[in-house]
């Protein structure tokens, strides 16, 4: 079975994480602290809607097509992420490049990506 590469490009937040060796453990959690909801909001709203589309995309094509895509993300400030934006000229919303060759720009549902991968499936 061929596997579609779909990465999601935009400004997407980069959270901080804990070492690898706590990673397994959610201190902060078991006393009631979300940390990921509080760094969020340290980032503009606009950059926050980006990232709550790139992961409900991102969800949603992994329940539609299970393991027949590959949904990467790329941030802009990436060099992936810049490469993209300059080749493709995308906007600062989320924009969506489907095995390097078809491109989403600024994308605002997910039926235009669910159509696209489709194809690209068939």
């Amino acid at each position: 079975m061929r596997q579609v590469t779909v990465e999601f490009v935009g400004l997407l937040p980069t959270l901080f994480s804990t070492c690898a060796k706590c990673c397994t453990l959610d201190l902060l959690g078991q006393c009631g602290i979300n940390d990921f909801d509080d760094q969020l909001r340290e980032y503009p709203k606009d950059v926050v809607e980006v990232h709550r589309k790139a992961a409900e995309f991102y969800t949603q094509l992994l329940s539609d097509f299970g393991e027949a895509v590959r949904p990467i993300a790329v941030g802009f400030t990436t060099f992936r992420g810049l490469w993209l934006a300059l080749r493709y000229r995308l906007g600062p919303g989320l924009s969506v490049v489907i095995n390097g060759k078809k491109v989403l720009p600024d994308l605002e549902s997910y039926e235009p990506l669910f159509t696209a991968v489709r194809e690209e499936l068939s």
